[in-house]
């Protein structure tokens, strides 16, 4: 493929960038049960704030490699290989696989605006187009989330991702609109979106670490999050209390986190570009 029209190119730098900011808001949105924020690590004992701050700085990097070949005009199956490297990577360098969703739900994203033509109208549709195109060559290795789908029990992020992730478009974008159009606040906004993911998704690391009934505890509690929100009743104290249990039950909601941090990441592209439209508006004006 030739390489990008320099407008396109822009364009998928951006979203490169957003994506890394969507990481940082997920991280600091603050209580999250059984996840690792501003007060604790939740659930997991190996990781904590420097450790995933440091880790989505790795992330960053990776994500200006894929633009960067998107923009000299790789194709998705090219990353395939530079994305696997970098979850090794990864591995290695935290000792965990941190961000490793982040690494594959950023790519597609990446991968599925360069496909569009650096559109974002339809870019669902590109995702599902894109994840056909990559998803027989992208060795899960020995995840979670593979285990479980060899035992036909879950479909997790890559049956997600054949279905232009609908929890990101379909749910968690649309939570984040709804609730600023209403005024909330940046917090209470993230809460809201992460209600309905906790809701929709079907996250692979609660049901390995809990099972079925770890699915449904999620599922419910979003629920009842999204409640206290409608309600105008500080969620805090609920949040608190059922990252408590998470930690007893060792409970978390990684894919939940991804997604999240997606939603934040193109929510901010969307809201750059349509900036950037209105002053060229103005400036011609």
């Amino acid at each position: 493929m030739p390489p990008m029209h320099s407008s396109l190119a822009f364009e998928i730098h951006r979203l490169a960038d957003c994506l890394t900011e969507g990481l940082r808001r997920e991280l600091f949105l603050t209580p999250k049960p059984g996840l690792v924020d501003l007060l604790d690590a939740g659930s997991h004992p190996d990781l904590s704030l420097s450790l995933m701050l440091e880790s989505i700085e790795f992330v960053a990097q990776g994500y200006r490699t894929f633009a960067a070949a998107l923009v000299r005009g790789c194709c998705a199956a090219d990353l395939v290989p530079v994305g696997r490297a970098l979850e090794n990577r990864l591995l290695s360098t935290f000792g965990t696989n941190t961000h490793k969703g982040a690494i594959f739900l950023g790519g597609l994203l990446l991968c599925a605006l360069a496909h569009n033509g650096g559109r974002s109208h339809h870019l669902q549709k590109a995702v599902s187009a894109v994840a056909a195109q990559i998803l027989p060559q992208h060795h899960t290795g020995a995840t979670h989330g593979a285990a479980l789908r060899n035992q036909k029990a879950a479909t997790g992020i890559l049956g997600e991702a054949r279905r232009g992730l609908p929890a990101l478009f379909e749910d968690a974008l649309p939570a984040l609109a709804a609730a600023r159009a209403g005024g909330w606040d940046h917090s209470q906004a993230g809460l809201a979106a992460m209600a309905r993911l906790m809701q929709k998704v079907e996250d692979t690391t609660a049901l390995h670490r809990c099972g079925p009934s770890g699915l449904e505890r999620l599922r419910s509690d979003g629920a009842r999050l999204e409640v206290f929100l409608l309600q105008k009743v500080d969620p805090a104290p609920f949040l608190l209390a059922a990252n408590r249990d998470y930690m007893r039950l060792r409970l978390t909601m990684g894919g939940v986190a991804d997604l999240l941090a997606m939603a934040f990441g193109l929510s901010a592209f969307h809201h750059r570009r349509s900036c950037h439209a209105s002053t060229a508006e103005v400036t011609a004006a």
